[in-house]
């Protein structure tokens, strides 16, 4: 039972940037460069997680690998921060479209030749489950709580299939103001002004 509990507070369903987009959470890079400055904020029609840059080239494979490695060392007095951060980026980046649109949105910064580098060099990295996995425990929990609200993913979801461009809002608009003109414009016709 215990186990179970343990599941049910830590598993998240949610796969990716692209899915997540797509249920109207959206990336922006944080303004500090601090792996701890991962926030989610929420409203009626938007959410946001903001995220810090980070420069992926072909020594990032190496120097995380190290880093978790020290992080994992008996002597070790950290919280297991960079182990933690990989393991949240990984969660969040499963094909080359989530890669792509990290990149543009500045959040990473790749050296490398192409978006699939990047992702093979994310899933190379062994976080061992996410040790400590806690340090984001509030943010999944608040993407997740989001992710799980209908009201607010049918929103995104309409918005994301039917309004993806400016042309589609100014035809909803003007499409919307015409009916409301002709139904005065008919209300009018109908009961026309008395003259008293």
């Amino acid at each position: 039972m215990k186990f179970i509990t343990y599941i049910q507070k830590y598993y998240h369903s949610f796969r990716s940037v692209t899915d997540l987009k797509a249920k109207g959470i959206h990336f922006r890079p944080s303004p500090t460069e601090s792996l701890m400055d991962v926030k989610f904020t929420s409203n009626f029609l938007y959410a946001q997680v903001q995220l810090p840059f980070w420069c992926v080239s072909v020594n990032s494979k190496v120097f995380f690998l190290n880093i978790i490695a020290f992080e994992f060392s008996p002597n070790n007095l950290t919280c297991c921060e960079v182990t933690a951060y990989m393991h949240f980026m990984k969660s969040l980046i499963e094909r080359p479209e989530d890669v792509k649109e990290l990149r543009e949105k500045r959040i990473l910064i790749t050296m490398l030749g192409s978006d699939e580098e990047v992702l093979s060099v994310y899933k190379e990295i062994n976080t061992y489950w996410g040790f400590n996995d806690h340090i984001y425990h509030d943010v999944k929990e608040k993407i997740q709580s989001h992710y799980n609200s209908k009201r607010k993913t049918w929103i995104a979801e309409l918005i994301h299939t039917y309004f993806r461009s400016p042309w589609t809002i100014l035809t909803f608009l003007a499409a919307f103001t015409l009916l409301c003109l002709s139904s005065l414009q008919t209300c009018y016709t109908v009961y026309p002004k008395s003259d008293k």
